[in-house]
């Protein structure tokens, strides 16, 4: 028990004494306190707004720690892209792995009132049954994983710029990927 405790303690020491801060830090020089969210969902697919709403405020709570508000910044998220794509087939050539993708459009106003756009893709790979089938259910949930880790990777890329920003270097723009 006293092993934990000291090595707890001397690994926390070397962190803090390396410099680092939590990701949240940086994005939080980035979006503020609080952050408003609009999202535009597209007229072909309607079902996409409820996951990418439901995305968007489930990773921002889990990462920036209840957030969400009418504050100072503002995320404005669409949908780019959307697809499904067999990855492997069975010996009767019907597909049994898909992987589903999305890709995120991210308008952010921050708290400095700069407008920083990003590209955000996700991706999740799913089994289905030998026959192949996918169903409506199916779709959605592999769509909202993917719509999920566009997130996580939106986030990460707002961090970088909230590290350029403490530094006085970058240009606020987030890239893509």
């Amino acid at each position: 028990m006293g092993y934990r405790r000291w090595s707890g303690a001397i690994l926390g020491i070397l962190l803090a004494g390396c410099g680092y801060q939590p990701a949240t830090n940086y994005q939080k020089r980035v979006l503020g306190e609080e952050i408003g969210l609009k999202y535009r969902v597209s007229a072909d697919n309607p079902e996409e707004g409820a996951f990418l709403r439901d995305g968007l405020i489930e990773n921002i709570y889990t990462v920036l720690n209840d957030q969400l508000g009418e504050g100072g910044s503002v995320i404005k998220v669409s949908v780019s892209r959307m697809e499904v794509t067999p990855l492997d087939y069975d010996r009767n050539g019907y597909p049994i792995l898909y992987r589903s993708e999305v890709e995120l459009e991210v308008e952010v106003e921050g708290i400095d009132k700069k407008i920083r756009h990003y590209r955000a893709t996700g991706s999740y790979d799913f089994a289905t049954t030998p026959e192949g089938v996918i169903n409506h259910q199916l779709k959605l949930t592999a769509f909202r994983r993917a719509t999920s880790t566009a997130i996580r990777k939106l986030l990460a890329k707002i961090a970088v710029d909230g590290y350029r920003k403490g530094k006085g270097g970058g240009t606020g723009m987030g890239g893509s990927s």
